[in-house]
Order: structure tokens, then sequence, then C-alpha cells
């Protein structure tokens, strides 16, 4: 069985427990996911938001459908 990890800000982050993640065309569990704490999600959510900015201003990279408005 697989074990899945989150990475949040670049650094590994171990969740509080974990959850199946099931097959759906078997119904089997094949893998176990971290389920993170609200305050993980709040920070990969600003360490993704950070990266957006930093990328967004390498060239060579224009966003496709810039869905933040410039």
């Amino acid at each position: 069985m697989t074990d899945f990890t989150m990475t949040i800000g670049g650094k590994a982050a171990a969740g509080a427990a974990t959850f199946g993640v099931v097959n759906p065309a078997t119904g089997e569990v094949f893998a176990q996911a971290p389920e993170c704490t609200a305050d993980q999600l709040d920070s990969a959510m600003s360490a993704a938001a950070d990266a957006y900015v930093t990328w967004k201003k390498r060239r060579g990279h224009p966003p496709q459908g810039d869905a933040g408005g410039g």
C-alpha cells in the first residue's frame, strides 16, 4: 500500500491522521493520505499564494488565463 505525504511551503508536513484512498473501479483502499489540520491548510494556502507571486514574475512563464487579474 502506498502512503502519501504532504508538502507545505517546500517542507514535509506530517498529518495528524490519515484516510484511505479508494480505487473507484474496485472499491478497495490502495493508499493512505494524510489529513491536514485547519492550521496546515491555512499554511498551505498562504505558501501557494506566495509561490504564485514569485512564479508570476518569472520571465518566459506568463500566466495562462490569470484569474488574479494581473
